[in-house]
């Protein structure tokens, strides 16, 4: 399986009015009519820290639209679209917020019929401080300091019925919301989501994109939502375990540490982990938490940056530690699955 770029979406317009027929984007153009908006209230709960002070003086507050990646193979995000009005952070919240998409997203972010007869994107809405101005949030360098929880932005191209959803969906975007104690795991029906107006309320919160990321092919990871994350050698700088939102960094601690390599320096349990790393991580991510993993002195360098470069280092590290050539080839091979 090809490691895939640019699995993940940013759309969103957000302002403190509604948005006029027909806005400019952010570069002026004119962008035609939406083909979805709504709007309401944003209450704003536990951002503390994140917007205010200094931190509120690094940037503006932001909100974007993050499209889960189809197959858990969400290496990075591609933005096809970004916020085209800023929300000052330092105004008083309750605030009224607008949203219009002018795109769906892209064809390689509609999922296959995993939990149902048809195909859908899912996108969650979260908030960073724009750090650079540029109206796009970017892992690493833009802070992101919370989520909206208990909604989602389902686009079904042909309309959506049956598990998960509550109620039919029309063909187009939909408004729904997350009811779920199970976990966020969407198929066979253990979490809902049901079609909500459009002018809804929703509530910002301070606790961390894990909470409103959706396990949408329930196999117990998060890896639709990898793009949240920087690349992995920033989280192992950022987090301890157990923490929530690193708020030097932006970094989402609880959603980002299980995709670290696993303690500990044991060869075999580091190199079946890079197999798994290489099917949705890009390969210099994965090399130095390999690295890293095996223990090598110091900071670990990047000798290799491809994926087949770098299963040839596995089968030669594991000879020179003294793994037996059948041992060490069967190591290479189970790394090339990727």
């Amino acid at each position: 399986m090809m490691n895939a770029v640019g699995p993940l979406a940013l759309a969103l317009v957000l302002a403190l009015a509604a948005p006029g027929c027909g806005d400019a984007g952010v570069d002026g153009g004119y962008r035609g009519e939406p083909l979805f908006a709504l709007g309401g209230w944003v209450q704003v709960e536990n951002l503390g820290a994140f917007v205010a002070g200094d931190a509120v003086r690094q940037g503006r507050l932001r909100m974007a639209l993050l499209w889960a990646a189809p197959n858990g193979n969400s290496s990075r995000f591609d933005v096809v679209s970004s916020v085209a009005e800023e929300v000052d952070a330092s105004g008083v919240f309750p605030a009224r917020y607008s949203l219009a998409l002018y795109t769906p997203p892209a064809a390689s972010l509609v999922r296959a019929a995993v939990f149902g007869e048809d195909p859908v994107a899912i996108g969650v809405l979260v908030a960073f401080l724009d750090r650079d101005g540029d109206g796009r949030w970017q892992a690493g360098l833009d802070p992101l300091v919370g989520a909206v929880l208990g909604r989602a932005i389902v686009w079904a191209p042909r309309g959506a019925s049956g598990d998960p959803f509550g109620a039919p969906l029309p063909p187009g975007f939909s408004l729904v919301a997350v009811e779920d104690d199970t976990g966020r795991c969407l198929e066979g029906g253990r979490a809902l989501l049901t079609p909500v107006d459009a002018d809804a309320d929703l509530a910002l919160t301070g606790e961390g994109v894990v909470e409103a990321a959706l396990d949408l092919d329930c196999d117990g990871q998060a890896l639709e939502w990898l793009a949240f994350c920087p690349p992995l050698e920033v989280v192992r700088d950022a987090c301890e375990p157990g923490e929530g939102i690193d708020p030097g960094g932006g970094v989402d601690c609880g959603l980002c540490v299980p995709f670290l390599a696993p303690p500990g320096d044991d060869p075999a349990a580091c190199d079946a982990w890079l197999g798994e790393c290489l099917s949705h991580a890009p390969a210099p991510d994965c090399e130095l938490e390999w690295r890293a993993c095996r223990g090598e002195d110091g900071d670990p360098a990047l000798v290799c940056g491809d994926p087949a470069c770098l299963c040839e280092e596995v089968f030669r590290a594991c000879l020179e530690g003294g793994g037996e050539p059948p041992e060490c080839q069967a190591r290479r091979e189970v790394c090339l699955t990727f």
